[in-house]
């Protein structure tokens, strides 16, 4: 065997086109967290409404002595829509045609300035691949023509392919879906089945985006399955019981730091202007002022062992334990 010749270059790293498969795998946990990642793009799109609609078969499955329902993956398909700002040519070619782009990072903000960030920097169609074999996405942006979009997810698949050597088709058409502006992403045959817990779960997650203290009224999320499912289906909402606390305690906060704050007891039934003396909130040196500006607040806390019926202190436990956390 011949000794390699004494040479010095550089190389670049190829990543396999099997790689956005192997990264949407591990960097989305369950099909869950990916309509998650997607709705929280529409979110990052200024939409008023997204829809997520299910469409397939639904068949009994019996499982020892309880039977569900199901929405079998087998020529099944999800499509979620919204009417965001939706994208031209240039932001699909330079995003979506860009993992882990920058598109974000770089703006922390939506168009306009109206909302923060929330999806993750260009993991999008990782999240698309994760819930179903090929994707086609429509979107449009105001005044502008249609972009049409085909990603078949097992095209990746092929072991002997580079990723730069993966074509993704497109067109540019005149408006024939999308009415004035948005993005709608039609995943075809999903990679798993969808059971009554599943949809369950989809609910209460996406229930953790709503603020169930301010509603937004400019943020909808609507689900719709087919009849057999229909419970699962129309708006997301939080519980009712967040609405209904036992106590509450709420006001604003000045921007020289003087409180304005009421109180609320149930048992009592109405609310209380907490008096606050101006000595009681006297800064003393060397403590620095406050320069966080005025801002408001509201606390809610519930009895979880007195108070209700056995049955509604089961729901409200419920309720509390399915949206504890940080949201």
């Amino acid at each position: 065997m011949p000794l390699t010749p004494i040479q010095k270059d550089t190389s670049i790293l190829r990543p396999r086109a099997r790689l956005i498969k192997t990264i949407g795998e591990e960097l989305i946990s369950n099909d869950i967290v990916a309509i998650i990642e997607l709705v929280k793009n529409s979110y990052d799109a200024n939409a008023s409404i997204i829809s997520i609609n299910f469409h397939g078969k639904v068949v009994d499955v019996t499982e020892g002595k309880k039977t569900k329902k199901v929405l079998i993956k087998s020529g099944s398909s999800l499509v979620i829509s919204d009417d965001g700002i939706g994208m031209n040519l240039e932001t699909v070619k330079s995003a979506w045609m860009e993992p882990a782009t920058i598109n974000k990072k770089n703006t922390k903000r939506s168009a306009g300035d109206k909302r923060r960030h929330t999806g993750e920097k260009g993991i999008g169609r990782f999240a698309s691949a994760k819930l179903a074999t090929s994707l086609n996405m429509i979107t449009r942006p105001k005044d502008d023509n249609e972009i049409v979009v085909d990603f078949n997810w097992a095209d990746f698949s092929d072991d002997s392919k580079y990723l730069d050597q993966v074509k993704c088709s497109w067109e540019v058409r005149t408006p024939d879906e999308i009415k004035v502006s948005g993005t709608t992403l039609r995943l075809l045959e999903l990679n798993s089945d969808w059971d009554e817990e599943k949809f369950r779960e989809l609910r209460i997650a996406l229930s953790r985006l709503i603020n169930p203290v301010s509603p937004i009224t400019d943020f909808l999320i609507d689900i719709q399955l087919p009849k057999e499912l229909n419970n699962f289906s129309g708006l997301v909402t939080a519980p009712e019981s967040l609405n209904k606390p036992d106590y509450y305690i709420k006001g604003s906060i000045s921007k020289d730091g003087k409180p304005n704050v009421k109180y609320f007891s149930k048992k009592v039934g109405k609310e209380e202007i907490l008096k606050i003396k101006d000595s009681d909130f006297t800064l003393r040196e060397p403590v620095r002022k406050p320069v966080i500006g005025a801002f408001t607040f509201e606390f809610r806390t519930w009895n979880r062992d007195v108070g209700e019926s056995k049955s509604a202190l089961k729901n409200i436990k419920r309720d509390l334990d399915e949206v504890g956390g940080i949201s």
